[in-house]
């Protein structure tokens, strides 16, 4: 309210308290749970209209209560009947817009919750990393091998939410995040699609092609990953799911029980996700979903497909070798696996691909997305999990 009324929450705080000894409002706290410093309310007018005239410097709190914060009552009815009747009720796309992205990635983590939900968004409670000091990053879940970390709801029965079921666990849902603060946000999506971008299995070179068909993708809602983006499209109801669209973007739709991350989240890595750009949502085009569903072609090379770029390793390391940006991870990784199958170790293993990556890798352009050493080392571990081709050798070797 403060933030709509262009004025400071003290100001309100004493417009409010004087109303209230006036007796011209009723102010109905909730239980303070989370030692809030401002609980949270209910204001209602004594007398609507008022028998006693409002002193003229606070009349505009009653006005802005009603404009600002509170359906009329015919919006309420319509609500509930659309609730009763299974429909879908329409997001409140307009409040959003109210904010900057820097205005809501600096709330609080209830406040935004409580803000997406007052839009219309099904937000889920969804588990969270955590952070050893041995820089061990596991899951909330308690599964030592979750691969999903911080990326899945902390609830049951998600899938067949719908806004008439959601209201009938949303205060559920509310307490669990005034409860544990540690929980990351997730939108159950419905209504609207979302596109999501990842960096690492070439989705910034899928995406600028994508620049070239969909004019209002620079335009639309969109949200900044620690490893991509997400793209709020007003499209819907997609049969394709993750991977079948292009390398690395995948569809969140109605129809495939999207689920997707939501700003003020905590990733792995340690960064927020968090609010790019607040605008209308943009279509994607149609064609290109069609295009892109398409079985793959060997002859349209880089771009269809879900992994363009793709080519043999040469037998060996040559000075003029040069590893694109895009390709760097998966180069890198094949090489290792290669070495491994020749049953190379870790340490060999680590020191080819540091050769690797110092002269023949092109580099990032920006510091946040280069390799680092560690992230070497890692792809060395991982290629060691793999058994050698030993008795392949050793058979060859006898013949």
């Amino acid at each position: 309210m403060a933030r709509a009324l262009n004025t400071h929450n003290r100001a309100i705080r004493a417009a409010k308290r004087d109303l209230e000894r006036a007796g011209l409002i009723n102010i109905i706290h909730e239980p303070n749970i989370n030692n809030r410093p401002n609980p949270k309310h209910r204001i209602l007018k004594v007398i609507p209209g008022g028998l006693h005239p409002i002193p003229p410097d606070y009349a505009w709190v009653l006005g802005a209560r009603e404009s600002v914060l509170s359906p009329l009552p015919e919006q309420v009815g319509e609500r509930d009947s659309q609730l009763n009747e299974g429909a879908s009720v329409p997001m409140n796309w307009e409040l959003l817009k109210q904010y900057s992205p820097a205005e809501i990635n600096l709330m609080q983590k209830l406040e935004q919750v409580e803000l997406y939900m007052e839009i219309g968004f099904l937000v889920l409670p969804t588990h969270y990393p955590r952070f050893s000091l041995h820089g061990e990053v596991t899951c909330s879940c308690k599964d030592g091998r979750c691969r999903w970390i911080g990326k899945h709801p902390a609830v049951r029965s998600y899938k067949e939410l719908n806004p008439t079921t959601y209201q009938r666990r949303r205060k559920w849902y509310l307490d669990r995040f005034r409860s544990d603060g540690d929980l990351n946000i997730g939108f159950k999506v419905f209504g609207y699609s979302v596109l999501d971008v990842d960096y690492r299995s070439w989705g910034a070179y899928s995406l600028e092609y994508l620049r070239e068909v969909w004019p209002g993708l620079d335009e639309t809602l969109s949200v900044a990953s620690p490893n991509g983006e997400h793209l709020y499209c007003s499209s819907r109801n997609f049969n394709q799911s993750a991977g079948l669209i292009g390398a690395g973007l995948d569809i969140r739709s109605d129809k495939t029980n999207g689920f997707i991350v939501a700003p003020g989240s905590t990733h792995k890595s340690g960064k927020l996700y968090r609010w790019q750009i607040i605008n209308d949502l943009e279509p994607i085009p149609e064609e290109w979903i069609e295009e892109r569903a398409r079985p793959r072609q060997k002859s349209v090379g880089n771009i269809v497909g879900r992994t363009p770029g793709r080519s043999k390793l040469p037998n060996e390391v040559y000075p003029g070798y040069w590893i694109p940006e895009h390709e760097r991870n998966d180069t890198l990784f094949k090489w290792a696996s290669r070495a491994r199958g020749r049953g190379a170790g870790e340490s060999r293993i680590y020191s080819l691909l540091i050769t690797l990556f110092e002269n023949h890798c092109e580099k990032s352009r920006s510091s946040e997305d280069e390799i680092t050493y560690a992230e070497l080392r890692r792809i060395a571990k991982s290629a060691c999990r793999y058994p050698t081709n030993a008795h392949k050798l050793n058979s060859a070797k006898a013949a």
